[in-house]
């Protein structure tokens, strides 16, 4: 994936909710080192939120993916529950009891 920087911050993460991007900028320079958009199209960032350190900034990251899932929920454009596909089931089972060759079956 190409690097892509808005307004001197680089995106470092991004997370995909429909149709929507929001993404994480940072700027280690900047007055405010990180940023939170909400993104279109993969350039037209809007409504962002300046943040002076990392994790606050992945929090508020995280804050706004959830109230968009909820909100696209609560309209019915989202599932509320989301469909598990064959390795997601596979990687939520318990993991099995390794058999010892000491130990008798029960």
């Amino acid at each position: 994936m190409d690097e892509r920087i808005n307004r001197g911050y680089k995106i470092i993460e991004s997370i995909f909710v429909g149709k929507t991007e929001f993404v994480l900028g940072e700027n280690l320079n900047g007055a405010s080192q990180y940023v939170t958009w909400k993104c279109k199209n993969g350039d037209d960032y809007y409504w962002g939120n300046y943040i002076s350190d990392y994790n606050s900034a992945r929090l508020d990251l995280y804050r706004r993916v959830s109230e968009e899932i909820s909100y696209l929920q609560s309209i019915g454009a989202l599932p509320s529950t989301p469909v598990q596909n064959d390795t997601e089931k596979q990687l939520n089972r318990p993991p099995s009891k390794k058999k010892h060759r000491h130990e008798p079956e029960r």
